[in-house]
């Protein structure tokens, strides 16, 4: 049976002009995110055709998880950081795996 987790997709447009500094800013929430108990993976990708698109790929144990982390001090820093580098506000999309090989080691 598929455990319950918690997955968030988050599409995000970032300036132009802002791209390295969006890379740094979401890769410091990313390290400090996968130190969370809740957390089991937290991932920034990059579009390869389009270099100002991204996608946080995050993966909780729980929904209380995912709420935990949206009150620690690195996402609400990252929040204030990234908001003024983006094109437009970004809207996390939450699922649950159907179907999945994915093997959580945390």
């Amino acid at each position: 049976m598929v455990q319950p987790l918690q997955v968030a997709i988050i599409p995000m447009q970032v300036k132009e002009d802002c791209i390295e500094q969006y890379k740094q800013v979401a890769s410091e929430n990313a390290e400090c995110s996968r130190q969370e108990p809740g957390v089991v993976r937290f991932d920034v990708l990059q579009d390869q055709k389009d270099p100002t698109r991204f996608v946080l790929n995050e993966i909780y144990k729980s929904p209380a998880d995912q709420q935990a982390h949206r009150e620690t001090a690195h996402f609400k820093r990252f929040k204030e950081r990234v908001t003024p580098l983006l094109v437009e506000p970004y809207v996390p999309a939450m699922y649950y795996f159907i179907s999945t090989d994915f093997e959580p080691t945390k």
